[in-house]
């Protein structure tokens, strides 16, 4: 990475980034189900976004046009689905009264697969470039109701408020988040 910002891009869609580039970013290891043609057809088919629990909020990091990182994230509003079984902490999280919904989940959705889930680009270092990435979206607040049982259909509009919202604070139409570089 320069000397110049990164900016962190919070992607609706995979097709936000064409494949070529999403793809140069996978390593000689990496799992097919991080694919941009498998992480699309998800999409398309309908398993993830519209009226489903898994919202897209893929997050990718930018240093000017060239993409340094991709992440394949989600907005939910519960665990289902998952393979990280985190029900506990949400009920301790709401006994506490700590909003624990919505989450930002980076992962494939339904895929136990191990391996990375932080795409970076070649020649970058990947332990500094994840670090960043993970420190950018620290920075994204996501907040709900924290109410159990609540419809799918209600979870889904409270995440899309949220994501709107996080948009909307950060600029328009694509959530920007300009990241200084440590000194």
């Amino acid at each position: 990475m320069s000397a110049a910002s990164l900016t962190l891009r919070i992607l609706e869609r995979v097709r936000e980034i064409p494949e070529a580039t999403w793809d140069a970013l996978l390593g000689e290891d990496s799992s097919p189900f991080l694919e941009h043609r498998w992480l699309d057809a998800l999409e398309e088919t309908g398993c993830v976004g519209g009226d489903t629990v898994w919202i897209p909020a893929h997050l990718s990091l930018w240093e000017g046009p060239r993409l340094v990182a991709v992440a394949p994230s989600y907005a939910k509003g519960n665990s289902e689905g998952e393979f990280v079984f985190d029900w506990s902490w949400a009920d301790f999280a709401m006994r506490a009264g700590v909003r624990y919904y919505p989450k930002l989940v980076v992962a494939v959705p339904f895929t136990p697969a191990t391996g990375d889930r932080v795409l970076v680009a070649p020649g970058e270092d990947r332990i500094a470039v994840t670090r960043r990435l993970a420190s950018a979206a620290r920075l994204i607040r996501m907040s709900s109701s924290g109410e159990r049982g609540v419809r799918s259909s209600s979870n889904q509009a409270r995440l899309l408020l949220v994501i709107a919202t996080a948009r909307s604070r950060m600029g328009v139409g694509v959530a920007r988040l300009v990241i200084s570089r440590a000194r």
